[in-house]
Formats: C-alpha cells, sequence, structure tokens
C-alpha cells in the first residue's frame, strides 16, 4: 500500500474514538460485546463470528477488515465513516 492511500492518522484516530463510543462497543449484528472488525462497506463495528458471516456474503455486499490486523486505505475509512454517520441520523 502507497503511503498515499494509507489513512491519515486522524482518520485512524477518529475509527479508535469511534469504537469506544458506548453504542459501538458490541456487535452490529449480534450485540456481542468488544468487537474487532468492522465492514468497511456498511459502516458497522462486528464480532469475529459475525465477521463471518459477513465475509460470505462477499466484498460486493460486506467488505470485513480487523481493527487491528489489516491496513484501512483512505478510500475504504472514508466509506466507513460516511455510512456510520449515515446509520447514526436514522439512530440504526
Amino acid at each position: 500500500m502507497s503511503v498515499q492511500e494509507r489513512p491519515s492518522r486522524a482518520s485512524t484516530r477518529k475509527l479508535k474514538e469511534l469504537l469506544h463510543k458506548s453504542e459501538n462497543r458490541i456487535c452490529a449484528d449480534c450485540c456481542a460485546p468488544d468487537p474487532k472488525w468492522a465492514s468497511s462497506t456498511i459502516g458497522v463495528f462486528i464480532c469475529i463470528k459475525c465477521c463471518g458471516v459477513h465475509r460470505s456474503l462477499g466484498t460486493h455486499i460486506s467488505k470485513v477488515l480487523s481493527l487491528t490486523l489489516d491496513d484501512w486505505s483512505e478510500e475504504e475509512m472514508s466509506l466507513w465513516l460516511r455510512w456510520w454517520k449515515l446509520l447514526r441520523q436514522f439512530n440504526l
């Protein structure tokens, strides 16, 4: 991944801040505590169990990334944040 494709430190920091919000401390699908994964195409935090389900859907529906193991591109980070903000507007 080139330097320009990597997310900015501000974006990475924002993602970590969002993870610490009370509504994000549980899996968006099954409510399991302490999610370590996210769907960059849907804008939600998910647990390891639901991560497998999302991966089986295909990346065209849900692209799953680890919050700690994967290097998120700037595009993935931007897409995730846009979806996350949209979902919050509708209280989903």
